[in-house]
């Protein structure tokens, strides 16, 4: 880290830098530089911070993480052993872990820079330089674009990969205008929309405050949509006339760092730093195909073990629709009968050859029909109602069906399990399960191998599924082939533990 870029946010350091600057003016540039690099390594940074989640894997869950030291440096060298989390309260089993300057793993950057009247001359030239450092930074994979705000605000260069392109969109800068500060945040914000990667951030330079009027939002708007951007913010403050507080709270919207620089020439220090903290990211992929979910909501927390000392961090995750599985309804009673409506006595009309003698007769031989249906049905329903209820309450490792040759036999279910010892446990839209654990609807029988693992399978817009519910990955095979989430077919093997079964189905949709 530079003798002039630092890190912070304690109110000390607006007075350090002031102090600085009035040494350097006075040509005691080498002192101010001490005290600026003595509060670099006392500047306070999260050890851990969250940058990005992504589900788009489900049940994969992907962490990009930084680790920072004691001086706010990013920490190398950690291991996946070192990590741990989990989601929802329930562990995730760590499965790799990559850093940001692996190949394949890329990012999309916005150098954003302030090019106002008081950027002209050597302040613009430090920031061309220091753009032209970052850009020289980036790996293969990565993508910049390249935003500058003064009276107005304009997008130089999108999104691209050719270094020639955005080098060349960062030395054309010219200064001139008021600052549009908050609108060039805006601008950078709503630019990550079209980003290549989900792994995202912004490098915004600013020498001075939102002046003139001529931004197009509002200073907490401008928060608000840089929170929500998802990118890493690396807030740049230029100078002594910076509005610090506006600076530091944007850094912390975007889960970032806040870099003074006293000086231009300070300032490709700090887009070196910004630069380093990009490439050395941790990403760490989880499994969560054993964890059960009932809202779309929950919270990520990852520990990482730093020398024997934990610390940690968390971050809100949205759950796919897909692995949110409602819990299979109660049993309910059956709807009562429906009374057999009497028959409506339509008065008679003067001369109607209908008489009264007649239309009660008939009134009471429905009457009376009608009752014996309903007594013949209530004697019949309790008896079937009860076996049924018993059948779904009672442990499906005790359900034994002979050898039937057609899934009709079986009540009116069309597809089946087919279990140890000729079980059977029937597979409709309410999910059923199998596995070790007795409150499963089919409970396997331990010994003879392996005894653990659980699946639940249901019909699910006409497909039957089966995902794989247990803590350890490889428990659970479909086809020979490990599963997570199965779409089954007729005659699919299906191996839990130690045990071996078969789905079986005669509905024609798969």
């Amino acid at each position: 880290m530079s003798a002039g870029a630092r890190f912070g946010e304690c109110g000390s350091r607006r007075w350090f830098g002031r102090f600085g600057a009035r040494l350097a003016v006075t040509g005691v540039a080498v002192i101010a530089a001490t005290f600026v690099l003595s509060l670099a390594a006392s500047a306070q940074t999260e050890p851990l911070q969250i940058t990005v989640v992504s589900t788009e894997g489900w049940p994969t869950v992907e962490a990009t993480l930084t680790v920072f030291d004691q001086d706010g440096q990013p920490l190398t060298g950690l291991v996946q052993d070192d990590f741990s989390a989990t989601l929802g309260g329930q562990p995730l089993l760590p499965t790799s872990l990559r850093t940001t300057s692996d190949p394949g793993l890329g990012v999309a950057v916005v150098l954003a820079f302030d090019v106002s009247g008081s950027m002209a001359g050597v302040p613009l030239d430090q920031a061309r330089l220091a753009g032209r450092a970052l850009i020289e930074q980036l790996g293969g994979d990565d993508q910049a674009a390249v935003v500058t705000f003064a009276s107005s605000v304009q997008i130089v260069q999108q999104f691209t990969a050719d270094r020639a392109l955005l080098l060349a969109a960062i030395d054309g800068l010219a200064a001139g205008g008021n600052t549009a500060l908050y609108g060039g945040v805006q601008q950078s914000a709503e630019l990550m929309s079209t980003a290549p990667y989900d792994r995202s951030a912004i490098v915004l330079l600013s020498d001075g405050q939102d002046f003139g009027g001529v931004s197009t939002t509002t200073r907490q708007a401008s928060l608000d949509l840089a929170r929500d951007s998802g990118a890493l913010l690396f807030v740049v403050g230029l100078g002594s006339q910076i509005d610090e507080g506006y600076l530091s709270e944007l850094a912390q919207a975007g889960k970032g760092q806040f870099l003074q620089a006293p000086l231009p020439g300070d300032l490709t220090e700090a887009y070196v730093s910004a630069g380093n903290v990009l490439r050395q990211q941790y990403v760490l992929t989880l499994d969560a195909s054993s964890l059960e979910f009932e809202n779309e909501n929950a919270t990520l927390v990852i520990e990482v073990n730093l020398a024997g000392t934990l610390v940690a961090a968390s971050a809100g995750v949205t759950i796919p629709a897909v692995a949110i599985q409602p819990e299979p309804p109660a049993a309910t009673a059956p709807p009562p009968d429906e009374p057999v409506a009497e028959p409506e006595v339509v008065p008679q009309s003067e001369g109607s050859s209908v008489s009264w003698a007649l239309i009660f007769a008939v009134g009471a031989i429905l009457v009376v029909g009608g009752a014996g249906v309903l007594v013949v049905r209530r004697r019949s329903r309790p008896m079937i109602d009860d076996q049924m209820l018993e059948r779904s309450e009672r442990r499906a490792a005790e359900v034994s069906f002979p050898e039937i040759p057609r899934a009709t036999d079986m009540t009116d279910a069309r597809a089946w399990i087919q279990g140890p010892g000729d079980t059977r446990v029937a597979v409709g839209e309410t999910p059923v399960t199998i596995g070790y654990t007795a409150d499963c609807t089919l409970v396997l029988p331990a010994g003879g191998g392996a005894s653990e693992g659980r699946v639940r399978v249901w019909l699910r817009d006409g497909r039957y599924m089966l995902h794989n519910l247990s803590p350890r990955a490889g428990s659970v095979s479909v086809a020979g082939r490990p599963a997570t989430w199965v779409v089954l077919d007729d005659g699919d093997e299906i191996s839990i533990g130690g045990a071996q079964l078969v789905f079986r189905s005669d509905d024609g949709s798969n």
